[in-house]
């Protein structure tokens, strides 16, 4: 015990991991985001999956406690989804099998950007809070949401069990509320389908919405979250229900091919 609790005392500083480093809960749809973006972009990254209960891994981290955070060299920290996103952008070049991102005279016009946001932050303050009350829709649903969520997650052997079963009945219970906070009106699944529907629109009949020559950011960002729960009755009930959907989909996981080293 000893021992242990001298280790996370010494976490005080920035861990010095070479390249990108991406602290994160596996299955937490910001940071699928974050690594949609990177399979994407072809960035080379490592993760490290954080304690949800106790944090350890971050607590070098002074002033922010949530994840993602992204760190590069060991040297910066970067915080939020969207922003850690943004920045990254910005650094490195546009891959081939993405719309091209040039501004300017013989660029992309500045509605191709102000659209690619708007969605970006539909996913943000929408999509992900339907997605949410989705998977925790049922007590079965929460079960398996769960089972998912401890099996992957770095949870505590001995605190696996009990994150599994009271985290599953706490929040099928609190999914009322995620609702109501939020005022999301329709039965979870309508709901859920109305954003597949809102989404299919946006593609507007082509490969991605960034355009037949390849996803944008708000392609990213959406097939992001989506790929945090593939693996739930939620998804395949959402492909099903919306085939241009799946089809898209099935587009984005050919391109994004994961870049995690460890």
């Amino acid at each position: 015990m000893g021992k242990r609790r001298d280790a996370a005392a010494a976490t005080t500083t920035m861990p010095d991991i070479e390249g990108v480093a991406l602290y994160q809960y596996e299955v937490c749809p910001f940071c699928c985001k974050v690594k949609a973006f990177l399979d994407l972009y072809g960035i080379p990254y490592r993760t490290v999956e954080v304690d949800p209960l106790r944090k350890t891994e971050i607590k070098w981290s002074s002033d922010y406690k949530k994840v993602p955070i992204v760190t590069i060299d060991g040297k910066q920290q970067l915080n939020d989804s969207s922003a850690i996103i943004d920045e990254l952008a910005e650094r490195y070049a546009t891959p081939k099998c993405m719309s091209p991102r040039t501004k300017g005279m013989f660029g992309k016009p500045q509605s191709f950007f102000d659209e690619e946001q708007k969605w970006r932050s539909w996913v943000d303050k929408w999509l992900v809070h339907v997605i949410t009350i989705n998977i925790y829709r049922t007590l079965g649903e929460s079960y398996q949401a769960f089972e998912y969520i401890t099996t992957s997650g770095n949870f505590p052997f001995h605190t696996r069990e009990i994150a599994r079963h009271t985290g599953a009945i706490f929040m099928y219970g609190l999914s009322g509320r995620i609702k109501k906070k939020h005022s999301i009106d329709a039965e979870p699944r309508e709901a859920l389908y109305a954003c597949g529907k809102e989404w299919k629109d946006a593609l507007d009949g082509q490969a991605f919405h960034g355009g037949d020559a390849g996803p944008d950011l708000a392609d990213a960002s959406v097939f992001g979250v989506l790929r945090a729960i593939r693996d739930m009755d939620a998804h395949g009930d959402l492909m099903n229900a919306v085939p241009e959907v799946k089809a898209w989909f099935d587009r984005m996981d050919a391109l994004c091919v994961p870049r995690r080293v460890n």
